[in-house]
């Protein structure tokens, strides 16, 4: 897993991530302010533009992939 992932990063504005947990379990984690969320495998979390997060992996199999969104106008909302 690229080492950036486990620090405190976010996506640019208008782009959405949809973090899919393949195997294991993964914790996204919301910087500012504080919060978390425990994902299984199969289960999915939404990634909001601009907001600092990173992951944790919970499991000696954890996987997961992002897909990325992004909207057409980066003030618009974004359909998934």
């Amino acid at each position: 897993m690229p080492a950036g992932l486990l620090a405190e990063h976010k996506t640019k504005m208008g782009v959405w991530g949809l973090l899919r947990v393949t195997g294991g379990r993964v914790r996204y984690c919301i910087d500012h302010p504080r919060s978390s969320v425990d994902i299984a495998a199969g289960d999915a979390a939404v990634i909001e533009p601009q907001v600092l997060h990173h992951v944790e992996l919970l499991d000696s199999d954890s996987s997961f992939l992002v897909e990325f969104y992004r909207a057409e106008h980066a003030d618009a909302p974004l359909k998934i």
